[in-house]
């Protein structure tokens, strides 16, 4: 696991814990999608390594990672939308 800069990882884990929305998103992930999405996009981890340390093939880690910021997304959009039913009329 080369090129790991923790300064990096630990703003991009800041963000995403700061926002009640990422983090709920994040945690709504299947564990194997978690994991990708912390190894790639918070890590920065290598292919390689991401591959090795979930015993996948690099076909199957690059559809991992696909369906992984798809379902993230779709999280993401489902909090909002939730949110925005749960405060209907809150402004009133």
């Amino acid at each position: 696991m080369k090129n790991f800069d923790e300064k990096k990882y630990k703003r991009r884990l800041q963000k995403v814990l700061t926002s009640e929305v990422l983090t709920k998103a994040l945690l709504r992930l299947p564990k194997k999608e978690r994991s990708m999405f912390v190894m790639t996009f918070l890590r920065n981890d290598r292919l390689e390594y991401v591959c090795k340390v979930l015993s996948i093939s690099k076909r199957e880690a690059v559809e991992l990672k696909k369906q992984t910021v798809n379902d993230f997304l779709e999280n993401i959009v489902k909090l909002e939308v939730a949110y925005l039913f749960d405060n209907e009329g809150s402004e009133e």
